[in-house]
């Protein structure tokens, strides 16, 4: 096998890897909150270059203590202003063992924020859905809280100060 060959393979498996992994392969919590906020919502979702990639290096690098991550955008949301179900179907989609860290709703509902968290053994998943009335973000964050709190003392990332 060539060198230019096996470094093609290689590439091949890694890509594989990454958007093949059983985390985007089943459906989970984090795929239903997204069906449910955009049936709430409407609008479209838009595709972020290099996300599978950026959540690959978050596995490797584990910036601020995230071990992984999932984000869904949504623009030119068609139902913005009659969303007052938005926090219902969120806290549905969700499965046992979720609790609820924050809700905040402003402008009748217009803009919402819900934070809700759950223990995944020593270390924390949260879920967060924002919606502003232009935009809507679902995000799915898993995170090691000591090391969070250990760069909330001292923001490094690779070495390199944030300060």
């Amino acid at each position: 096998m060539t060198r230019a060959l096996k470094y093609a393979a290689l590439v091949v498996f890694l890509l594989a890897f990454v958007f093949a992994s059983p985390s985007t392969a089943r459906a989970d919590e984090f795929d239903s909150v997204v069906r449910n906020v955009r049936a709430a919502c409407g609008g479209k979702k838009v595709r972020i270059p290099f996300l599978g990639l950026a959540g690959f290096a978050t596995k490797l690098v584990r910036p601020a203590g995230v071990k992984s991550f999932k984000l869904a955008v949504f623009e030119e949301l068609t139902r913005a202003g009659d969303v007052s179900g938005l926090g219902a179907a969120v806290a549905q989609s969700l499965g046992p063992g979720w609790r609820p860290l924050v809700r905040i709703r402003t402008g009748r509902g217009a803009e919402q924020t819900h934070v809700y968290v759950r223990e995944a053994g020593d270390n924390l998943k949260l879920m967060i859905v924002t919606l502003d009335g232009e935009q809507a973000t679902v995000i799915r964050v898993k995170v090691n809280p000591e090391a969070l709190a250990k760069f909330a003392q001292d923001p490094k990332i690779l070495g390199v100060s944030l300060q």
